[in-house]
């Protein structure tokens, strides 16, 4: 917890008014970050679940 402390005294010297909306803003820009990787990873997902029932499916025709 002292990390935070040591990181948030770096932060004292500029005004507040300016700190918290720039905090804001990288809170947004890591959340918008991470609900990009999350629709990425379900797009590859659906990917290699589909591949898969096709090689299924063609691997259950040819017998």
């Amino acid at each position: 917890m002292t990390w935070i402390v040591g990181k948030l005294d770096a932060l004292s010297a500029y005004p507040r008014w300016f700190v918290v909306p720039c905090l804001i803003l990288a809170g947004l820009g890591i959340l918008w970050f991470l609900a990009k990787v999350l629709k990425w990873s379900l797009w590859i997902l659906v990917a290699v679940v589909m591949i898969g029932m096709g090689v299924l499916l063609i691997l259950g025709w040819m017998g």
